[in-house]
């Protein structure tokens, strides 16, 4: 959205570029182009301060060709000393972009590490101390992300080949890992609640990139245990992968998947329908704004598309309380009633796993 054109965004939302001007003035004061550019001076100040690219790079992460239109733009909203942008016009030798974003309330690091760990793709995730890395495609775009968290900084290294899509991947990287929630306003509702069951602080939903590897993830841990899920769930990966020059692995797209390569796995033949039926109707359908609609497809209930909620769109209100887990949770805590933890029940549902 930040470099897109406003007629184009207006076509995608099937309404002209003049009714989104109305709408983005009565609603926020100004139209959606000086919107953009406040956007844009937010960003490339995140990116001045935080991160090792040079003037000129920040200029094409913003969608500018020449540095003139970055330095019109940090005239208008920004106040970044001279010298500051001096400091930053000479190129850097790294493959890679680093940055460093603080985050004002506790991550719990620690659970992250511990949840996903059991639940790693070969060869496109990884953990080593405490660093996540994995493979990702962003747009025909490939590369990959390391994070980590330390002192409420999340440091994180990107492909540089990520350039161009700065803003998206670090969007979805914010989405993946919970960043723009209010954790510690959160917990503290929900204790005051559930004293018993919020034990730990700092527990975010556990994201993965995007909700159709969700959705795969789901159906892959239909009525079995984690770890027979994440067996499943690399089979699936092993076959379809896609892999760069550098022979990189990346997870792979529903168009890709086809009924005689499901056959390869080692599952009943009912969840590779399912698996086949959900791929397909991801080629046909925009899972963001039809997730509802998934209840067609055969093999697929209200637990895989709350699964899909939770951790492939970072939806702040989705109660498992048809997962195994949490029903064991629910008659352990002996609790019977989630509304009250409304719009924060997916909180509580994570704090009811992690009580296990």
């Amino acid at each position: 959205m930040l470099t897109s054109s406003v007629e184009d965004i207006a076509s995608a939302l099937f309404t002209s570029s003049r009714n989104l001007n109305k709408a983005f003035t009565k609603n926020l004061g100004i139209p959606l182009k000086q919107f953009q550019d406040m956007t844009k001076a937010l960003f490339a100040k995140k990116l001045l301060y935080s991160s090792n690219l040079s003037i000129v790079e920040i200029s094409e992460a913003c969608g500018y060709s020449c540095v003139s239109g970055l330095y019109n733009l940090i005239n208008r909203f920004l106040k970044v000393p001279v010298r500051k942008l001096l400091s930053k016009t000479k190129d850097g030798a790294k493959l890679t972009i680093d940055l460093k974003i603080p985050y004002i309330n506790f991550y719990n690091w620690d659970f992250f590490l511990t949840f996903q760990s059991k639940r790693l793709i070969s060869n496109i995730e990884s953990i080593e101390g405490r660093v996540y890395r994995r493979t990702i495609e962003i747009e025909n775009i490939k590369g990959y992300f390391e994070i980590k968290c330390e002192d409420r900084v999340f440091i994180i290294t990107l492909s540089r080949s990520f350039l161009p899509k700065m803003a998206e991947v670090l969007r979805k990287i914010s989405a993946m890992f919970d960043l723009n929630s209010n954790i510690n306003f959160i917990e503290d509702r929900l204790k005051n609640l559930y004293p018993s069951i919020i034990k730990n602080k700092g527990l975010h939903i556990p994201g993965v990139l995007s909700p159709y590897e969700a959705g795969i993830r789901a159906i892959c841990g239909q009525q079995v245990s984690v770890s027979a899920a994440t067996n499943l769930l690399n089979q699936f990966v092993s076959i379809f992968h896609k892999k760069d020059e550098q022979a990189n692995h990346y997870f792979p797209c529903p168009k890709e998947i086809t009924a005689s390569g499901l056959d390869r796995m080692k599952t009943t033949q009912s969840k590779k329908n399912t698996l086949f039926a959900f791929s397909q109707w991801c080629c046909n359908y925009d899972i963001n704004s039809h997730i509802d609609s998934l209840s067609q497809v055969k093999g697929i209930g209200p637990w895989t598309i709350n699964y899909i909620k939770l951790r492939g769109m970072n939806a702040s209100d989705i109660w498992m309380e048809t997962d195994l887990g949490i029903k064991k949770a629910l008659d352990k805590y002996e609790l019977r009633n989630s509304d009250s933890a409304a719009p924060w029940r997916s909180y509580l549902s994570i704090h009811l796993w992690n009580n296990l």
